[in-house]
């Protein structure tokens, strides 16, 4: 139907192909196409119909290929942060249908590099935190006040990550876990700095470890973690309000 290339009609500068088609009325029709000739490998010219079955059908415009095998390439444009519960769901629907022994399915995307990118996140994210607790120790040399430090921060994390699941509507997307990582360093960074200034009290003013003196030192430190939060609230606030627009997804 397209025609074949057989030569060129060059005019100057212009280059011209010339190209051999079937005749109108035969592209109108499929069928007729069954008495095209062909030359056979004797030479002889013998109909198409006698090494072919001409019918009409609905099939793929274009058949794509990789590695030597066809392949179908079906799209899936999901909203804004629930491509991972697309995904999950179309492998539960697809895992119920009985392929062909040649035929497989594989998975791409977006969503199949944000779980590797969270997967890669999170192991790189406690090997951080591993790392971290063994330096406190080194630096403060008390193993109380790293298995305090410890015990805190999922009570720091709790309202991170309830908010991000509220927004989010159940799902986690990479740039909530790079939050969450961020709430992290600050939560650790803050209980350090409460644990030097507990212990300056008690070294420096001769207080005694009480309850009275904790309560005191996180008073203390309360002006100071308030200013610091507000200000990475409102610094991030533009992010947060375009969130869904593309470019920032972290």
């Amino acid at each position: 139907y397209a025609g074949e290339e057989v030569g060129h009609v060059y005019a100057g500068l212009l280059i011209e192909p010339i190209m051999v088609t079937l005749p109108r009325a035969m592209r109108a029709d499929p069928a007729s196409l069954a008495a095209l000739p062909i030359a056979s490998a004797n030479g002889k010219l013998v109909p198409l119909s006698t090494v072919a079955r001409i019918r009409q059908t609905v099939a793929p415009a274009v058949i794509l290929h990789e590695g030597g095998r066809r392949v179908q390439v079906v799209t899936v444009q999901a909203a804004p942060g629930h491509s991972g519960a697309v995904l999950a769901a179309a492998k539960r629907q697809i895992a119920k249908l009985h392929l062909a022994a040649n035929d497989y399915v594989g998975y791409s995307g977006s969503a199949v590099a944000g779980n590797t990118a969270q997967q890669a996140l999170l192991i790189h994210a406690g090997i951080a935190l591993l790392v971290v607790l063994v330096l406190l120790g080194l630096a403060l040399g008390d193993g109380r006040a790293v298995a305090l430090m410890a015990l805190g921060l999922p009570f720091a994390l709790a309202g991170g990550i309830a908010a991000a699941w509220l927004v989010l509507r159940g799902g986690l997307s990479l740039g909530a876990m790079v939050g969450l990582v961020t709430l992290f360093g600050l939560s650790l960074r803050n209980g350090l700095l409460l644990l030097i200034h507990y212990g300056r009290l008690v070294r420096d003013e001769g207080l005694p470890w009480s309850a009275a003196t904790a309560r005191r030192g996180a008073m203390d430190r309360l002006p100071a973690i308030l200013i610091t939060a507000t200000v990475t609230a409102l610094g991030l606030l533009p992010l947060a309000i375009a969130t869904g627009t593309p470019g920032d997804e972290i």
